[in-house]
């Protein structure tokens, strides 16, 4: 959810904000004092630097290899929470545009859409539609 939101200008209240910057540049200061932070701790001990990083580097590559078919297989954009964020977030940027809602559908359409994706297979969006169909339908 991250990448969407700072690709889109969403960053947290930061120093390079009050300076006048904006989306992710205004992040810099943050990325030049933990790669000062990162440095410090690499150094470590001074008698095996090498030993360092190589378990510094096993460690990134082992969690790339298990967070990578997670990333690849979810897509954010079209999540219902990354929009709930976008509207609730603070700051919010001048320039993003407002998140989209999906498109209003009577109730009887929600359940008619409902039923092609439950015989589809599609079960989670067949139980959201089916929620949608009775909330609507109050």
């Amino acid at each position: 959810m991250m990448v969407p939101l700072i690709r889109d200008g969403f960053v947290p209240h930061n120093v390079g904000l009050e300076l006048g910057s904006r989306g992710l540049r205004s992040m810099a200061p943050f990325f030049v004092a933990a790669a000062g932070i990162a440095l410090v701790v690499m150094r470590g001990d001074r008698r095996r630097p090498l030993v360092m990083v190589a378990h510094g580097l096993g460690a990134a590559a082992f969690t790339v290899l298990m967070l990578l078919p997670s990333a690849l297989a979810f897509r954010p954009e079209s999540a219902a929470v990354t929009r709930y964020v976008k509207s609730a977030f603070e700051p919010h940027p001048a320039d993003a545009a407002p998140p989209t809602a999906p498109p209003a559908e009577t109730p009887a359409q929600a359940s008619g859409r409902a039923r092609r994706l439950a015989e589809a297979g599609q079960t989670q969006a067949a139980l959201d539609a089916w929620l949608r169909a009775i909330r609507d339908g109050r």
